[in-house]
């Protein structure tokens, strides 16, 4: 049994009786890296379950801001540690 749920930035925020929140998205924001080396070629990743490839990136979690996310999904995905080199949009 729930006691209140409240619509927060595209989420939606159950609280339970004895105090805990559970979390459902509505919608997530999806990020991508353009990743090139001096000789001009992008690297692309190809998850085992996917047919296609694609840019290394993933979903934005809750909270988290567009680079702090993007860090993440990137040490998570190919194992870069560091930082962005040119603004994210």
């Amino acid at each position: 049994m729930t006691l209140m749920t409240k619509i927060t930035k595209g989420h939606i925020i159950t609280q339970n009786l004895d105090g805990t929140e559970h979390l459902d998205c509505l919608y997530r924001i999806s990020l991508k890296a353009l990743i090139y080396n001096d000789a001009g070629q992008i690297l692309v990743v190809k998850e085992i379950d996917r047919t296609y490839w694609d840019l290394p990136g993933g979903g934005m979690d809750y909270g988290e801001t567009i680079e702090s996310s993007l860090k993440r999904k990137l040490y998570e995905e190919v194992g870069y540690k560091g930082d962005l080199r040119y603004p994210t949009f």
